[in-house]
């Protein structure tokens, strides 16, 4: 019998782990029986003896440590932030607040399909704070600003992510495809800036979505480049407003990414692949993006790391507007 806890574990992983135990904000909030399983192996490597419930706990808590269950990280990017996704049940706002999640941020995001909400509410959990809301309705926005300073308080990050990308050809688009575009993508921006912008705390980040789009030409979407072009513009106007608060005001720009978006244009499952397989042809690097490479984008513009930056436009495309 082993007389010793480095003894009773593979590779010591835990032995040396239980002599310095992460601090009590690392700890996961339900997890007691867990607590007291790593407790019981503390107890058993000070006092040098292995206990028959300490026997018992070994393989729990190596399968927990594991699976990265045991605690939480404490170098998360986000600890103890809020943050406000708009367009954050699917696609890209959804990649990016399951990653702020994961980075401590409590996490707040908007969507209009509600038949959604469910399986958004067990990828994001049971903290997160999921709320219907349309861009295009000011009092819908004025609604989602009261309910995040209900939840919230005050928010650190402001991640404007809703909007669509349809196709606008010069000869066939009608001023109902006009009104839906811009008013998603600009005013939608816009507004909903103007609703949450009273809940900034003072340092805090603002995100937008522009799109490779505004650097180069692309036959039958002029809308949305236009759309795109003047959210670029706005990330350097409100960053020289916002300046006395010391809110920085950045953008990501996407290029072709895989998102549910590409079904919305329209189409049968076989002609959006091959849409989707032709515009990949276009990018350099060969294949369409990822949500979550966007989503690490939006990360560092929203964390500390990215605090010397301000007005300006990261661009993720796989080198479609460059090479």
């Amino acid at each position: 019998m082993p007389n010793s806890f480095s003894n009773m574990l593979p590779n010591r992983r835990l032995a040396t782990a239980h002599r310095s135990l992460p601090p009590k904000k690392c700890w996961k909030q339900s997890d007691r029986e867990w607590r007291s399983h790593w407790t019981t192996l503390t107890r058993a490597s000070t006092h040098s003896y292995r206990t028959r419930r300490a026997e018992q706990a070994i393989p729990v808590v190596i399968r927990l440590w594991d699976a990265g269950q045991l605690f939480e990280r404490c170098n998360m990017k986000l600890q103890g932030k809020t943050a406000l996704i708009t367009g954050g049940t699917s696609g890209i706002g959804l990649a990016t607040a399951k990653l702020f999640i994961n980075e401590g941020a409590r996490v707040a995001v908007t969507g209009r399909d509600e038949s959604r909400f469910a399986e958004v509410r067990n990828q994001l959990g049971s903290e997160a704070l999921i709320i219907p809301a349309d861009v295009r309705s000011t009092p819908d926005l004025q609604r989602l600003a009261h309910e995040v300073e209900s939840a919230f308080g005050d928010l650190n990050i402001f991640f404007a992510n809703a909007g669509i990308a349809l196709p606008s050809p010069l000869a066939s688009t009608d001023e109902s495809r006009y009104d839906e575009v811009i008013d998603t993508n600009i005013k939608g921006v816009f507004f909903s800036m103007q609703a949450v912008a009273p809940l900034l705390a003072d340092g805090g980040s603002v995100i937008l979505v522009t799109s490779f789009l505004n650097r180069v030409g692309r036959d039958g979407l002029s809308l949305l480049s236009a759309s795109k072009a003047a959210v670029r513009s706005l990330a350097r106007t409100w960053s020289r407003e916002l300046l006395p608060r010391r809110i920085r005001v950045n953008a990501v720009s996407p290029g072709a990414i895989d998102t549910p978006l590409h079904a919305r244009s329209g189409g049968t499952p076989e002609q959006i692949q091959a849409r989707k397989s032709e515009i990949a042809s276009r990018v350099p690097i060969g294949r369409l993006g990822r949500a979550n490479e966007i989503a690490q984008a939006v990360l560092y513009l929203a964390s500390d790391d990215s605090r010397y930056v301000i007005g300006t436009e990261l661009v993720i495309d796989g080198g479609i507007s460059q090479l």
